[in-house]
C-alpha cells in the first residue's frame, strides 16, 4: 500500500489546511458554546446563521475524518529512516495518544441534540459538541512543531525544504 511522506508536498499542504480547518472550528465552536445559548440570542438559529454553523461544522468533521486516514497513511521519521510499514505508522500513531485526541474530538455526541427538537436542539448541540474543543490541542501540537522543529532543522540545513504551521514563522526567519 502506498504512504504519504511526511516531508512531502501533499503532506505540507494537508497540515497547513488542518491547521486552518481546526483553527476555525475552535473558533465557531467556542462562540456557539458561550455566546449562542442564552436567551438573548434567541432566533439566531432560525434565520440562516444556524445552516451555515451546521455546514462548517460538517465540513471541519468531514475533513477530520479524512485527516485520521492521512496520518494512518504519513510515514514516521525513526533513528532507521523513515517506517512505511502500515502497522508501524498505526503502533505509533496509537501510542503517541493522538489516534484517541482525533476520534474523541470528531465522535459525533451531536446526535444526541437531535433528541430534542425546536429551540432545545440548538441549545444542546452546544453543549455536546464540547468534544470538538479537544483541537485545542492539535493546534498547540502542530504550532510548537512548526516553531521548534523546522526552524532549527533550517537553520541547520538551508537546503532542505521545511514546512511552517503558519507563515509567521517564515517571516521570522526572514527578519534574522
Amino acid at each position: 500500500m502506498r504512504t504519504i511522506r511526511p516531508d512531502g508536498i501533499f503532506a505540507q499542504k494537508w497540515e497547513v489546511f488542518m491547521f486552518w480547518c481546526i483553527t476555525i472550528s475552535i473558533f465557531i465552536e467556542t462562540w456557539v458554546l458561550f455566546f449562542t445559548n442564552n436567551l438573548d440570542t434567541k432566533g439566531f438559529h432560525n434565520e440562516g446563521w444556524g445552516a451555515l454553523y451546521l455546514i462548517i461544522s460538517s465540513l471541519v468533521d468531514v475533513f477530520a475524518v479524512i485527516d485520521i486516514f492521512v496520518n494512518l497513511r504519513t510515514e514516521v521519521f525513526t533513528k532507521d529512516g523513515y517506517q512505511a510499514d502500515i502497522m508501524g505508522i498505526f503502533d505509533n500513531y496509537r501510542r503517541s495518544w493522538n489516534l484517541y485526541y482525533d476520534v474523541l474530538a470528531v465522535f459525533p455526541l451531536d446526535f444526541f441534540s437531535f433528541t430534542k427538537s425546536g429551540e432545545a436542539h440548538w441549545r444542546v448541540l452546544g453543549y455536546v459538541r464540547w468534544n470538538r474543543l479537544i483541537w485545542i490541542r492539535k493546534v498547540t501540537i502542530l504550532m510548537s512543531r512548526g516553531f521548534y522543529e523546522h526552524v532549527g532543522h533550517c537553520e541547520a540545513e538551508p537546503e532542505h525544504k521545511c514546512s511552517y504551521t503558519t507563515g509567521l514563522f517564515v517571516f521570522q526567519q526572514k527578519r534574522k
